[in-house]
């Protein structure tokens, strides 16, 4: 049936959908959805990234006849000049850099680690850059080890590549695009207010589409798209470790401190139970506290720590002086999520190109004849000013009568 509809678009323009894959070269997630449900005669794929190629993994380009793989910065001044040497896309999907605007690296009273909203908790106001001084002070816990130039460098080194996003869509025109982030990320706020780009917010629980983790993914695009957003059942369980009586105290003392300055703490990731000091972790089902086999994806080392040498290292500890990469699995959008939105891009298409090819007008030849004649839209595509300019056009129930534009 899927082909069916695409089949439809390919007799009707004579050529294969092109779209455009920004940042996509991490992952690979829409060429790996073309191949898994055999649609490479359908798309051409150009995938714009600075990630080295590794065709065995997630990570870098695939082997494929269908795919273009530029090594491109997409964060460059003159990106509309640079794109323009590749042919015009009628779809953009851009995966652009979410570290400067991710959650994750939020700060005490809101925001990320240079990015805050000018008036706070007010989701309609424009975010602004936090100076470095502001940084200092209010970061803590994930982001207190993080270094200031290298943090203000990957916000505005994500800020540039979200307005370059947003060029190439306005200048292009594609019919269809849409810009992906994680759902709570403060992108679509920077998209919406900053930069002024009408869309829909559109969310998908990536748990839905057979994702190991209930992540959410946000989808801001030109139309409506109905994403599932049920979550699948739990892979992990709540499992506890023996800690020492220092380890629980420092812990209290912890959440404590931050509940002084306005931030917060979960008292319950330790407890006192039966004489024991306990810390709580989540672990993969059918494993305990210790155990190999730990996948990245599972809830365990997203939320906690990891599992390093049969141990597990604090996350606050093990990730505090590095950047988190961008292309990684946990970057992986689901072929599911993807097969969505494609086939709605492709449905609104096709509903459009029936009611277009389906629709008449009357019109009155200025130069061969005086009468009112009906002319389907074969002889007068009425989008197409040029096959019109030497006609007046008529609406069917009306008597009013307009000179048509020339060009």
């Amino acid at each position: 049936m899927k082909e069916k509809k695409l089949d439809l678009f390919l007799n009707k323009f004579k050529r294969k959908i092109v779209i455009w894959d920004l940042f996509g070269g991490g992952c690979n997630s829409l060429s790996r959805w073309i191949i898994k449900d055999n649609l490479e005669k359908y798309f051409v794929v150009y995938t714009f990234d600075v990630v080295e190629t590794h065709k065995e993994s997630f990570r870098g380009q695939l082997d494929v006849s269908f795919q273009h793989y530029i090594n491109q910065d997409l964060s460059i001044d003159n990106i509309v000049e640079v794109m323009k040497r590749y042919p015009k896309p009628d779809i953009i999907l851009s995966s652009t850099l979410c570290q400067s605007f991710s959650n994750v690296l939020s700060m005490v009273g809101g925001g990320t680690c240079f990015w805050k909203q000018e008036i706070r908790k007010d989701k309609n106001s424009k975010l602004i850059e936090r100076s470095i001084e502001e940084f200092e002070k209010l970061k803590h816990g994930f982001t207190r080890k993080l270094n200031a130039e290298k943090q203000l460098f990957v916000k505005r080194l994500g800020e540039k590549c979200a307005i370059n996003s947003v060029k190439l869509i306005k200048y292009f025109k594609p019919k269809f695009w849409y810009i992906e982030n994680p759902a709570s990320s403060l992108l679509f706020q920077f998209l919406k207010v900053n930069m002024k780009l009408k869309g829909y917010l559109n969310v998908a629980c990536f748990g839905a589409y057979n994702f190991p983790q209930n992540k959410s993914g946000g989808f801001y695009s030109n139309v409506k798209i109905d994403l599932s957003t049920n979550k699948r059942e739990p892979t992990y369980e709540t499992q506890w470790e023996d800690i020492t009586k220092k380890e629980y105290e420092d812990w209290i003392k912890h959440v404590e401190e931050f509940k002084k300055i306005g931030s917060s703490g979960d008292k319950r990731v330790v407890r006192f139970k039966n004489g024991k000091y306990q810390r709580r972790w989540y672990v993969d089902k059918g494993y305990k506290i210790g155990d190999k086999g730990h996948c990245s994806l599972k809830k365990t080392c997203m939320t906690l720590g990891k599992l390093t040498k049969n141990k597990f290292q604090l996350k606050s500890e093990a990730f505090s002086v590095k950047q988190l990469g961008e292309a990684n699995e946990t970057s992986h959008i689901p072929s599911g999520v993807i097969k969505s939105i494609i086939f709605r891009f492709i449905d609104l298409w096709n509903k459009e190109l029936y009611e277009t090819r389906n629709r008449k007008v009357y019109c009155w030849n200025t130069r061969s004849s005086s009468k009112w004649r009906k002319k389907s839209w074969r002889n007068i595509y009425i989008r197409n000013i040029k096959n019109i300019r030497n006609y007046r056009i008529k609406t069917t129930f009306s008597q009013f009568k307009t000179r048509s534009k020339t060009l």
